[in-house]
Formats: structure tokens, sequence, C-alpha cells
């Protein structure tokens, strides 16, 4: 699940018969991070429902700070994807308290990276800056450069967004794309490709923005197992950037995938903009 590239449906079918052996022997953190996992495996694809419940079975026999940590971090994930933002955000800083309660430094770094996500998502661009900071010192610390890719293209989305010069977050960017492709993760490679082309369409270039869109699309969709999310984000950019440029019908193809994944996920505050889109396209 958790590999570079996962193999999310056949390992869940594991963890299932994990957690029922698990629960033949009585081991409850194995029951824990099973029914963690599998909340995981959902949340990533969209399944929001079916991981709200996973996340609370395991919450049901969690026992200590550290079981919290890891199932209110994914809990966060979950809910920020599912538009449920402020509380999602809630759960990441109880997820972080936790962390730091039972010092796992890994469940921090987790919940600080993937919950700057939520903070970008709330326009909380002064604490997402934080939290990634926070975050890129301890991978460093920890040496976890499987990771590193991630806090790395959010900041520098944070830092655009909070008025820095395009060309100079982006030669930064490059470099994380590159460690990206290196470790040959999807959606890494995808994230630092979105970023690089946000700082694009910061200077109005569009076909350049779309371009790098369409990379961080392909990338994303490359393995079967993606992350629903981060394509929503970049199917919404695109088809938005596609409209700016005058490429009516590809923005209009690209706002009817958006439409569908959009519903098909849970994510229903990419419906409106969907909709505009079309309607705008074909006017």
């Amino acid at each position: 699940v958790h590999s570079v590239r996962g193999y999310d449906d056949e390992g869940a079918i594991l963890i299932r018969q994990s957690i029922e052996s698990a629960a033949d022997c009585s081991a409850p953190d194995l029951i824990v991070a099973g029914y963690r996992e599998l909340g995981y495996v959902d949340a990533l694809a969209g399944r929001r429902p079916e991981a709200a419940d996973h996340l609370d079975q395991a919450g049901a026999v969690a026992q200590d700070a550290d079981a919290r940590a890891g199932i209110l971090s994914v809990t966060g994930f979950n809910l920020v994807d599912w538009g449920k933002v402020g509380s999602g955000l809630d759960r990441f800083e109880a997820s972080l308290e936790q962390a730091r309660e039972a010092q796992n430094r890994r469940r921090e770094v987790w919940s600080l990276g993937i919950g700057a996500w939520g903070q970008l998502a709330a326009g909380n661009l002064d604490t997402a800056q934080i939290w990634l900071d926070q975050c890129i010192d301890h991978v460093a610390e920890l040496n976890w450069l499987g990771f590193r890719p991630w806090p790395l293209a959010l900041r520098s989305e944070a830092q655009l967004r909070l008025g820095a010069r395009p060309d100079k977050v982006r030669d930064s960017l490059f470099e994380t794309f590159a460690l990206s492709c290196q470790i040959g993760d999807p959606c890494w490679e995808a994230t630092a490709a979105r970023a690089i082309a946000l700082t694009y369409a910061a200077e109005k270039d569009l076909p350049l923005a779309i371009e790098w869109l369409e990379q961080a699309r392909k990338r994303c969709t490359r393995d079967t197992d993606h992350y629903a999310g981060m394509l929503v984000n970049i199917y919404a950019d695109h088809a938005d950037l596609c409209l700016q440029a005058g490429r009516t019908e590809q923005a209009n193809a690209l706002a009817r995938e958006l439409l569908s994944l959009a519903a098909r996920t849970h994510m229903d505050s990419f419906i409106p903009k969907a909709v505009q889109i079309i309607d705008a396209s074909a006017a």
C-alpha cells in the first residue's frame, strides 16, 4: 500500500485477513493498524464514507497516543479532501499533539506534511508554510528521502501564493521534480509538476502551464492506484487554464471529467467550478 507503486486493492485483501487473524489472537494493535490502513486506502481512492467507517473502527480499539495519532492523521486527510476542511484541520492538530506525546517523529512529519495540504485548502498560507518548514526540517533529521518531495512542492505553492517571484520558486521546484522522478513516485511527480505549472500560470505563460499540467495528469494516473484528491485539483487547474487560453473544447472535456471525478470521490466543492467551466466553454 505504501510502496512507490502501491497495489492498494491487493494490499487491502491481505489487511482484511490480518485483521481477522489479529482478532482471533487478541492483538488490538494489529487490529488498529489494519483498520487505519484500510481507511487510508479508501481515503486515497476517494471512497470517503468507507474510509470514515474503517477509521471509526480503528478508533474504537485504539489504546494509546501513538495509535490515536495515526488514526487522527488519516481521518484529517479524508475529511480535508471531502470538503470538511475545518474538521480535518482539527484532526490534524489533535494528531500532532498525540504524535508528540508518543514521541513518534514520523507520525508528526506525516501530519505536518499532509496537514499542510489542508491548510492550503483553507487559505491559511502562513500556517501552511510554518508546518511545511517544520516538516522539511524533521524529514532531514530522519533522512526520510521518500517523503521529501511532498512538503517541498507544497511549500513552493505556499510561497507562490504568498507573493514570491514565480521564477525563484520554480528553480527549486525543478530540483523537487527531479528528486520525485528519481524516486519514481507518480504522486510526488504529479504534485511537483502541478506546482511548476502554477508558477507559469502566475506569469501568464499559459501554454507552458498547460503543458506541465498535462504532465501532472499523466504522471498521477500512471498507475491504477492514484491519489484522487490531487487528480481532482489537477483537472480543475487544467480545465481553468485551458478556458483562459481559449481552448474551449479541451476545457469543456476536462471540466466534464472533473465533474465526474469530483462526484465519484465526494469532492463536491469542485462541482460548481466544473459546471461553471462547462457553461463558459459552451457559450
